[in-house]
């Protein structure tokens, strides 16, 4: 019966560990990032089945007078996500409540189109698009504070 030496053996467990963590690399994206006056956090991932989860966010905070003061929008569901290199897309559905300077909190339905593009050490791009009359967008560009890890 063969013996192993130490540094196989540690060489051959390092080897079959990495093996589960290797094959279930699934496409995903996680961060938060501002743009104007726009944060938009979260993430969201594939599962082995080929479902999605995850949890997205976008807060505004006008810095023009009005009579909003902030809007918050959470997502929960999701469909068409894609990774394509540092890129990633998907549509997402939720719900956005709005401060508004009288103290009411009325809300709405929200369907949005995200972009998000990871450019490493560069200032990453982000754009969301909205699908109806009635939403929120934040337009497409640059990020001025924050990072997006985009991955496949």
């Amino acid at each position: 019966m063969p013996r192993f030496t130490s540094t196989s053996t540690a060489a051959l467990t390092l080897a079959v560990s990495l093996a589960p963590a290797l094959a279930h690399a699934l496409p995903s994206v996680k961060g938060g990032a501002d743009r104007g006056d726009f944060t938009v956090a979260g993430h969201l991932a594939k599962n082995a089945a080929g479902g999605l989860a995850g949890r997205f966010m976008i807060v505004l905070q006008p810095q023009v007078p009005g009579d909003t003061l902030a809007v918050s929008c959470t997502y929960t569901a999701f469909s068409n996500f894609s990774v394509i290199r540092n890129v990633a897309s998907f549509d997402a559905t939720g719900r956005c409540i709005v401060l508004d300077d009288d103290g009411m909190l009325p809300s709405f339905a929200v369907s949005n189109h995200f972009t998000i593009t990871d450019l490493g050490p560069g200032p990453d791009l982000i754009d969301v698009n909205m699908y109806g009359a009635v939403g929120i967008a934040v337009p497409g560009g640059a990020v001025s504070f924050g990072d997006f890890a985009v991955s496949l």
